[in-house]
């Protein structure tokens, strides 16, 4: 992490002309930086992953209703898949999208308005609810 302060403030300082037209300096302050992120995320993930695992040997009775969960989040995301469209898009600046990748955005449209939604509608369902209760 400090590795990847210093070249940031070192270039910062220099300016980035001379790494813009030098290939090798690209490399030499770009790659540990990047190498970073990746251990990062790797690390994140474990972690994540790890935690997630630790809790349902904790609590093996909660398991049901992550198993709930995560069948549900499937269950939207093929939903949206199928429902998605497959037709080549050409943006505004003239760059041609490929029809798979445009379902996948599109899935992946339709699965985050369904969160929201769902989120939506449980907060208001809630405010409800606790509204009635006094």
């Amino acid at each position: 992490m400090a590795l990847a302060v210093i070249l940031y403030v070192v270039s910062l300082s220099k300016g980035d002309d001379a790494i813009a037209a030098d290939p090798g300096a690209q490399a030499i302050s770009t790659d540990p930086s990047l190498y970073l992120a990746y251990i990062s995320i790797i690390l994140t993930a474990i972690a994540a992953v790890g935690f997630a695992i630790w809790q349902l040997i904790q609590f093996p009775k909660r398991a049901k209703s992550v198993l709930y969960g995560v069948v549900g989040v499937v269950v939207a995301g093929v939903l949206a898949y199928l429902v998605s469209s497959d037709a080549p898009v050409v943006t505004a600046s003239g760059v041609e999208v490929d029809g798979d990748t445009a379902r996948r955005v599109g899935a992946g449209l339709i699965v985050f308005y369904i969160a929201g939604g769902i989120a939506i509608v449980s907060v208001i369902a809630s405010s409800v609810s606790s509204a009635l209760k006094r």
